[in-house]
């Protein structure tokens, strides 16, 4: 059977199977030059980050392991431009680990990621990193705050007038608010909703004004100000319908917890079913530990039980 060229493949961005590596690194280099080989990497991730939230993650996690194989085979130690697409792809592999329930590795590959970006002054992918890391503390060790406060602070500061900066505070609002502290929630969501009012469009993939709002409504949530929260949540709804299923199930997600904090566990249970249906195609760990968290507070009834049982079936996958 005819096979397509390993250099038509690398064009396109896509991933080789494993087994293809055996070849070793003479092989990977008469796909095309080091330059073609490096540029088809690159796009092949700036398609996975603008495709982020409608990619199968094992297709992202795939694609991340013959890219690394590539970027060490292939590649020239101390160039800046592989360094570059080297940390493209740790911080890539990072975030597709973190969401499929992985964060010890999550860590790793983001720790690599901020270590090759600092080394050439990348900036973005250095903060963008912190933020995954931040991600894998409040994923596995929700009880701590002072790590992950240090880093969103630091994201804060360095990223100034940018949404990773807007992100990073609403997302300090997120962690204050579980512990109680509801002036710092309230201050850090105000700072960040005029930050975005001073921001433009973002890049297809980035955070951007619907993920502001969304996350911005589920710390008032959290801090218990469900007043303040709806209108905000509302906004989210709207913002979120031209974003991917991974915003979108989020806000059903963040709707769901709103209305079971106000006692109602039957439209709860309607929200966070909305939110597994729309991300059924890309199961995410996050989403399914957040729906086994709700369903345990909302107790018996209502389908929380099958609700639970689902999420914890793609938690175990």
């Amino acid at each position: 059977m005819h096979r397509p060229h390993r250099r038509t493949l690398l064009r396109a961005g896509l991933a080789l199977p494993v087994a293809a590596m055996t070849a070793g690194a003479a092989d990977a280099a008469g796909a095309g030059s080091a330059t073609e080989i490096r540029e088809s990497i690159d796009n092949g991730v700036a398609t996975h980050n603008a495709r982020w939230e409608v990619t199968p993650l094992a297709t992202v996690l795939d694609d991340c392991h013959h890219w690394s194989y590539l970027c060490g085979q292939v590649g020239t130690s101390g160039d800046a431009d592989w360094e570059a697409t080297a940390a493209h792809v740790a911080l890539l592999d990072a975030r597709a680990h973190l969401d499929s329930g992985l964060p010890d590795r999550a860590l790793e590959l983001a720790q690599r990621a901020r270590m090759l970006a600092r080394g050439h002054g990348d900036l973005y992918t250095e903060l963008r990193a912190d933020l995954v890391a931040a991600g894998v503390w409040d994923a596995t060790r929700p009880e701590s705050y002072g790590v992950p406060d240090a880093i969103l602070a630091k994201v804060r500061t360095r990223g100034r007038v940018t949404w990773l900066a807007a992100t990073a505070a609403v997302l300090g609002a997120n962690l204050s608010a579980r512990r109680g502290d509801v002036d710092a929630t309230v201050l850090l969501v105000k700072g960040a909703e005029r930050l975005a009012g001073q921001l433009g469009a973002s890049s297809p993939g980035d955070y951007n004004r619907a993920h502001v709002a969304a996350f911005s409504a589920n710390a008032l949530v959290r801090a218990g100000l469900g007043k303040a929260a709806r209108p905000r949540l509302s906004l989210a709804a709207y913002l979120a319908e031209d974003q991917g299923p991974g915003l979108r199930s989020a806000v059903a997600l963040y709707e769901s917890r709103a209305a079971l904090d106000g006692g109602d566990r039957a439209e709860a249970a309607s929200h966070a079913r909305r939110a597994l249906d729309i991300s059924a195609g890309r199961p995410a760990s996050w989403l399914a530990r957040s729906v086994i968290e709700q369903a345990r507070q909302a107790g018996d009834g209502y389908g929380w039980d099958m609700l639970a049982n689902r999420a914890g079936s793609w938690q175990m996958a």
